[in-house]
């Protein structure tokens, strides 16, 4: 059984029912749900997947009721993220596995560079700022937002403190990536950027990891 935290629109339950998981998300937002609940009912996947509003640093679960959790786009909304991956812990079944993905700060020489050109090209257009809006590795949009990229060293210290098993990545993303029609094409761009730095730097953050199979609440 997996959960979404942080749903939102339902993309990764989608992903999920189509793999046979039975599937549990929660956001705070009823709108998004609604939308999700759509998306879902329109591929005939509702019979798969529970959702319910509510607050990502409190869940609403038993303890160990997951094999898998997935949070993307969510963390950097937070002031505070360990409430938030101390109750990702907490609802994990002891060997389940969880994927993490945020923008995060360190980007490179290269995404600096780009960035100054599409803000100018944007400028020179008459048009606002680009989008900040980014790509997860599967090719998902994290959405708009507001706030800061996330410390990577920060996320990784919380975790080491959880006693959660974890591997990092980093990732570059092109301004304006989500544009590009051909999701083979958006994944190419992200991965022949990201290669130099991938183990050091990158303006998006990917965590896989897994809880201690001998791990006890």
């Amino acid at each position: 059984m997996a959960l979404d935290v942080g749903c939102g629109t339902g993309n990764n339950l989608i992903a999920f029912a189509e793999r046979g998981y039975s599937a549990h998300g929660i956001d705070h937002s009823p709108e998004m749900l609604a939308i999700a609940e759509r998306k879902l009912a329109d591929r005939r996947l509702e019979a798969r997947v529970t959702m319910r509003t509510g607050d990502v640093r409190e869940l609403p679960y038993e303890d160990g009721s997951f094999d898998a959790v997935l949070c993307t786009g969510v963390l950097h909304h937070l002031v505070d993220m360990r409430p938030c991956l101390g109750e990702i812990n907490r609802v994990l079944k002891p060997g389940g596995s969880f994927h993490l993905a945020e923008p995060s700060q360190g980007a490179t020489p290269a995404i600096r560079l780009l960035e100054r050109v599409a803000v100018l090209r944007a400028r020179l257009r008459g048009s606002s700022e680009p989008s900040r809006a980014t790509a997860t590795t599967s090719g998902l949009r994290i959405p708009e937002h507001e706030e800061g990229p996330i410390s990577v060293a920060s996320l990784t210290s919380i975790l080491d403190s959880l006693g959660l098993e974890h591997q990092v990545r980093h990732w570059s993303v092109l301004p304006g990536v989500h544009h590009m029609r051909s999701l083979t094409l958006q994944r190419l761009a992200i991965r022949g950027l990201s290669a130099p730095w991938a183990r050091r730097s990158g303006n998006l953050v990917a965590v896989d990891g897994r809880k201690s199979s001998h791990a006890t609440e």
